[in-house]
């Protein structure tokens, strides 16, 4: 276990074989101190075990994954619980560790090297966002930083991340890739299990399925229930929409099919968007759970 260190001016936290001081000009009030070393906490446990021998943590930053409008709306706001994430960044990786709610939280870590980073750019407008760009051109965003943790980014973290070695063989860093949350080892993209500990993962199987078939499916079947009790009313109200004008056809004529067509629209967008939401958070490992909501093995 870590422990925390505050006083007026730093937070601190030590892990075994590293420690974490942030700089004494970074000033946090008070409602920002206890919201950072709640997050922080959480995942302190799982982030003694991911870090390396005599591997330096630099910064701890809260954020989030950046978010599309069409997801928020489409979630009714969800995608913010969802995706939120702690950035882990150190003298050697950026480890990404979600805190997305008790399905997500300490249970998906994506790892890149910064040998495999090739910029980074910050921005300090409304969103306080940051995009990191690969090697490969695979593009990680986030928003909701703080100003303070953006300044830092902007500042040291990208010269010590930029400055790291590319080396051929680093070079030959593809992706950021997953991590088991139980054994720390390589998931691979598209399987649904570690091969290491045996740890199951959600698969896609039958998603389409489900969200063709079932209102709200397709969060269900992530386990996403919230949305999916939202999704549920939202695809039943448009799908009643859709029957009524079509029985006004049958009654009054071609006049309402107008009507009909919006509603049937409104809600096969919803099933599409809904599915492809839910597809991309089940291929970046959900872990699996049996009726008694124990994690599977």
């Amino acid at each position: 276990m870590s422990d925390v260190i505050m006083n007026t001016k730093t937070v601190a936290f030590k892990f075994p074989g590293a420690v974490l001081v942030d700089p004494p000009s970074k000033v946090l009030n008070d409602k920002q101190t206890k919201s950072k070393i709640k997050t922080f906490e959480e995942i302190s446990e799982l982030l003694s075990r991911l870090i390396e021998q005599n591997e330096e943590v630099l910064a701890l930053v809260s954020a989030a994954e950046k978010i599309k409008i069409w997801e928020a709306v489409i979630t009714l706001c969800y995608a913010y619980t969802v995706k939120k994430v702690v950035l882990v960044f150190t003298d050697r990786r950026l480890i990404e560790i979600s805190t997305g709610g008790p399905l997500l939280s300490g249970n998906r870590i994506r790892i890149v090297r910064y040998s495999a980073i090739k910029d980074i750019r910050c921005s300090a407008g409304i969103w306080k966002s940051l995009d990191v760009k690969c090697r490969d051109n695979l593009a990680l965003s986030y928003e909701n930083l703080s100003k303070a943790d953006i300044e830092d980014i902007a500042g040291r973290l990208k010269n010590r991340i930029l400055s790291a070695p590319r080396s051929i063989q680093n070079g030959n860093v593809k992706f950021a890739y997953h991590v088991c949350p139980d054994c720390l080892s390589l998931l691979r993209e598209g399987v649904f299990n570690c091969q290491a500990c045996g740890k199951k993962f959600k698969d896609d199987k039958k998603l389409l399925q489900d969200s063709l078939l079932i209102p709200g499916g397709a969060y269900i079947k992530t386990g996403f229930f919230r949305a999916g009790i939202a999704g549920l009313f939202t695809e039943l109200f448009f799908m009643g929409g859709a029957v009524f004008y079509i029985y006004e056809i049958s009654l009054r004529g071609m006049s309402y099919m107008p009507f009909a067509l919006f509603y049937l629209f409104l809600l096969a967008s919803t099933k599409t968007l809904s599915y492809f939401f839910c597809l991309k958070q089940i291929r970046s490992f959900i872990p699996e759970k049996d009726k008694t909501g124990q994690q599977l093995r």
